[in-house]
């Protein structure tokens, strides 16, 4: 819900802290505005874009473009999981578990096989489906 308010744990004893869904989508395109690179279809490791992000927090910002999907239902964001998803193939070796040069640390992996699992479920596509269980 766009213009439901939520409410986070109280951690600082002001329970008056809220945002909505309308403050979450703002911060989400703010961040894919410095961040992003639509070129490559992956993210940049700093706003000032120099070099990519590391291996394991794509995956991170592949889940986070999921989450915007869901909650908004905006086609943006569902073909921003598709461009993210073919961005990283290509940097990654077609998601190729067994090209050491790019797959070469277990929990990275698991990261983006967390993530594809879920693509599954989002997207119905039975190939992210198949990426992850290949990688498990």
């Amino acid at each position: 819900m766009v213009g439901t308010p939520v409410v986070p744990p109280d951690t600082t004893g002001n329970s008056s802290v809220s945002f909505t869904g309308n403050n979450a989508t703002s911060a989400y395109n703010t961040f894919n505005t410095y961040l992003y690179n639509p070129d490559a279809k992956l993210y940049y490791r700093a706003s000032d874009k120099s070099g990519i992000a590391a291996i394991w927090t794509q995956a991170i910002y592949f889940d986070m473009a999921m989450n915007a999907w869901k909650r908004t239902q905006d086609v943006k964001y569902k073909s921003l999981i598709e461009e993210i998803y073919q961005g990283c193939g290509v940097q990654y070796a077609a998601y190729d578990w067994r090209n050491q040069d790019k797959w070469f640390i277990w929990d990275d992996m698991m990261w983006w096989i967390i993530a594809l699992a879920r693509a599954y479920e989002v997207t119905g596509r039975s190939e992210v489906l198949d990426h992850a269980k290949a990688g498990f």
